[in-house]
């Protein structure tokens, strides 16, 4: 069992700016929604040269081949509770199997909880979280879902990526496990 109220992992930072500057593709990222439809649930696109230090947390924390998303929901936004298909589209070139035993997924938080902002993994609400926490869950099969009924932007990255020994020691560590980058 997952304990979604403690970070996976801590990443300390000086974090660029995560203004939204390369606009998501113009099919979603996880199942194949519109653009125009995703962007009511959050804002979303990915990083661009002045933001590399996101891209480049993804190898910290042991992910090859990543798939990174700035992801803001703004005040009055909501993610109704889901499961991801698996990133078929990004990573077509793995099977669904190898999708399913080699594809890690997780949030890392760009700013400090404020109130008003949720985050539900499954019957669990997750607030109160720090810059650079990183939270993992089983995003195929963890039904999850976000809101912000707050008064403040919640920013995040969204972190896809191939698992490696990097992150099967980071995952089977049992203290938190501190990045500075």
């Amino acid at each position: 069992m997952n304990n979604y109220k403690t970070p996976w992992a801590r990443v300390n930072c000086d974090w660029p700016d995560h203004s939204i500057h390369k606009s998501l593709e113009a099919t979603a990222h996880t199942d194949n929604k519109p653009k125009e439809q995703y962007a009511e649930y959050v804002e979303a696109g990915h990083p661009n040269k002045s933001q590399s230090k996101f891209v480049e947390v993804a190898g910290a924390l042991g992910l090859d081949d990543p798939y990174v998303l700035i992801n803001i929901q703004h005040p009055g936004q909501q993610m109704p509770m889901h499961t991801d298909l698996g990133s078929a589209r990004r990573y077509h070139y793995m099977t669904q199997e190898e999708r399913h035993s080699k594809l890690e997924r997780v949030f890392l938080f760009l700013d400090y909880w404020r109130p008003g902002q949720v985050i539900q993994m499954q019957d669990d609400m997750i607030s109160s979280w720090q810059r650079g926490d990183v939270m993992w869950f089983d995003w195929r099969n963890t039904p999850h879902g976000t809101a912000n009924f707050g008064e403040v932007s919640r920013p995040l990255l969204l972190i896809t990526g191939v698992r490696t020994p990097k992150w099967e020691q980071i995952h089977n560590s049992s203290t938190l496990t501190e990045i500075n980058i």
